[in-house]
């Protein structure tokens, strides 16, 4: 609003003053660039279509306690024809006992196995400094999965840890499936 106010003003004194008026059109014509390209640079991604949390077992998170999720989309009867990113997002507590979290992911649909992959999670830096945002003492950190895939009706994901100690501190995991432009 201070923006618009000193625009406003600078706008008046153009429409005033004949020699100022050059200048100050040049000058509100920037300015209106300006504010547009910024409107346009804090545009909001797009909200996921589906979203999904499970919390591992209370403080350890082992090999066998294996995570399954349905990504799907809301009324959906075939394959998407649209194009999602698979998108999961780690909950995690300062205690958490690695710096990164190695998943085995399989995915499938209708009863067949599409693919199996392992995949790491990034949670700290090589200083240990703990990566994403935090909160009351709790950080979270995304990460893209699978980028560009159509989702077929019977999709179903699940997620373990890769490490046979498992892990220590991770509070929830979740996915998301984000439309792509």
């Amino acid at each position: 609003s201070d923006t618009l106010c000193r625009m406003s003003r600078l706008f008046r004194i153009a429409l005033k003053s004949p020699d100022r008026c050059m200048a100050g059109k040049g000058l509100m014509c920037m300015m209106l660039v300006a504010l547009m390209l910024s409107g346009a640079a804090c545009r909001r991604a797009s909200a996921p279509d589906y979203v999904e949390y499970h919390a591992p077992s209370a403080g350890h998170w082992d090999t066998l306690d294996e995570l399954v999720y349905h990504p799907h989309i809301p009324g959906q009867k075939e394959t998407t024809p649209e194009s999602y990113d698979l998108v999961i997002t780690v909950r995690y507590s300062g205690r958490v006992s690695g710096r990164s979290l190695d998943l085995v992911l399989a995915a499938s649909s209708g009863g067949q196995e599409i693919m199996r992959d392992t995949m790491a999670v990034r949670l700290a830096d090589d200083n240990g400094r703990m990566l994403g945002k935090t909160s009351y003492s709790v950080y979270t950190v995304s990460q893209t999965l699978l980028p560009g895939i159509h989702v077929p009706r019977s999709y179903e994901v699940s997620l373990r840890p890769a490490r046979a100690a498992g892990i220590d501190g991770v509070n929830n995991i979740g996915l998301s499936l984000i439309k792509r432009d």
